[in-house]
C-alpha cells in the first residue's frame, strides 16, 4: 500500500524516482489499463518475424534506438520514403508483420525505416513521446529518428518532398512529435490510437490524464505548441488518424484534440467538408482554405486499442490480426497512404 500511495503522488514520483522507476510505475499502471484488451487480442501470443535490414550507423543516436529498414529490390530513383514506428510491448519486426507496409512498398515503390525502441529506454518499449528531452527538436529519440532519415537520404534516392511518418499508440504519440518539430522533412502523418503533441510532459501525466483523454485545450493553444516546437513557417504536414471508439488504453478523446491541434495549424475549419460511412466507421475530411483536403479521421466503431487491418487479396486489403491489430474492414496503412498521395485513385 506504501508503494502504490507513493505512485499516486505525483511530486514524489518527478522529485526523487529516477526515470526508469517512473517507468516501472507507469508499466504497472498500463498492465492494469489495458487488461482487457489483453485479453481481446492475446496480447503474450508469440511475436511474428519479418526480414529486415538492420543500420548500425545513423549519427550520435542520442536516444539510443535501432534503425531497421526495408527497400524494395526495384525500387526507383527518387522513392517516398515512410517512417513505421510500432507500440508498446511490440517490436520493428511484428509491427512490419501487422501492417505489412513492405508489401506497400513493393508495390508502390518506397522505402521504409522502422525505429525500434529499446528496454533500457522504456521499460515497456515505448517511445518516450511524453519526455520533453526525447519529444523535442534535435533531442533525444526524435533526433535519432531524423538522424535515420538522414542515413537514408545518404544511401537512397529519396524524394525530400515525399517523406511520411506513422506509428501507434506510443509510436501514434511520437508521430505526432515528429511531425512537429521537423515540420520540415514530412509532408504528412498517420496517427494510430494516438494523441496531440506534447499532451503530456512525464510518464505519470500521460496515464492519468492525457491517456485518459483528460488534457484539454483550445485548438488555438494546441496549434501554439506545435508552432513552438520549430521555427518552421509552413506548409505544414497533413495528417490522417484512426481511433477505435472503445480504446480502453487511449481514450478516443484524443483524436478530437489531435484534430483541433492540427486544422488550427492548417487554418481550417472544425466542421468536416467531408463526412461519411466508411463501411459503418465514421469518416471526416477537413479542407484548408484552398479546398485541400488537410486533416483526416476514421473513427473506427468497435475496435479497441488496435491497428484496424483488413486481411485479403482485393487492391485496398492487408495486414495480419494479431496483437493490437483487429480486422475492421479498413486496411489502415493503405488509406494512410493513399490521403498521403502515394497511392493514385
Amino acid at each position: 500500500m506504501k508503494v502504490l500511495s507513493m505512485i499516486r503522488n505525483h511530486s514524489f514520483i518527478r522529485r526523487k524516482m529516477p526515470r526508469v522507476l517512473a517507468q516501472v510505475a507507469l508499466f504497472l499502471l498500463f498492465i492494469t489499463c489495458i487488461g482487457h484488451t489483453a485479453g481481446a487480442m492475446g496480447w503474450w501470443t508469440p511475436k511474428p518475424k519479418t526480414e529486415l535490414t538492420e543500420v548500425t550507423a545513423f549519427g550520435s543516436n542520442p536516444g539510443n534506438l535501432k534503425m531497421y529498414m526495408y527497400a524494395p529490390a526495384n525500387v526507383p530513383d527518387n522513392a517516398p520514403l515512410v517512417v513505421v514506428l510500432h507500440g508498446c510491448t511490440q517490436n520493428a519486426n511484428e509491427y512490419a508483420e501487422r501492417t505489412q507496409w513492405n508489401r506497400l512498398a513493393e508495390r508502390f515503390g518506397f522505402i521504409v525505416i522502422y525505429p525500434e525502441q529499446q528496454v533500457v529506454n522504456n521499460v515497456l518499449f515505448c517511445f518516450n513521446w511524453f519526455f520533453p528531452a526525447d519529444a523535442s527538436r534535435d533531442k533525444g529519440e526524435s533526433l535519432s529518428i531524423k538522424q535515420m532519415i538522414d542515413r537514408v537520404k545518404t544511401d537512397h534516392s529519396i524524394d525530400a518532398e515525399r517523406v511520411y511518418v506513422t506509428g501507434l499508440s506510443a509510436g501514434g504519440y511520437m508521430t505526432a512529435v515528429m511531425l512537429a518539430v521537423y515540420p520540415e522533412m514530412f509532408a504528412g502523418g498517420a496517427v494510430m490510437a494516438g494523441g496531440p503533441f506534447r499532451c503530456a510532459t512525464d510518464a505519470i501525466d500521460a496515464q492519468y490524464r492525457c491517456m485518459k483523454g483528460l488534457t484539454n485545450h483550445t485548438p488555438e493553444k494546441w496549434g501554439d505548441l506545435v508552432r513552438s516546437a520549430s521555427d518552421h513557417q509552413g506548409p505544414f504536414p497533413i495528417l490522417t488518424a484512426f481511433h477505435g471508439d472503445m480504446d480502453p488504453t487511449v481514450n478516443d478523446q484524443n483524436m478530437i484534440e489531435l484534430v483541433e491541434q492540427w486544422t488550427n495549424i492548417h487554418d481550417a475549419d472544425l466542421m468536416p467538408d467531408e463526412d461519411d460511412l466508411f463501411r459503418g466507421h465514421t469518416h471526416r475530411i477537413y479542407h484548408d482554405d484552398g479546398g485541400r483536403p488537410v486533416v483526416e479521421t476514421y473513427h473506427i466503431k468497435g475496435m479497441l486499442h488496435a491497428v484496424s487491418v483488413d486481411p485479403g487479396s482485393d487492391e485496398d486489403q492487408g495486414g495480419t490480426v494479431g496483437a493490437y491489430a483487429e480486422d475492421r474492414d479498413v486496411y489502415s496503412a493503405f488509406y494512410a497512404a493513399k490521403f498521403w498521395g502515394l497511392i493514385n485513385p
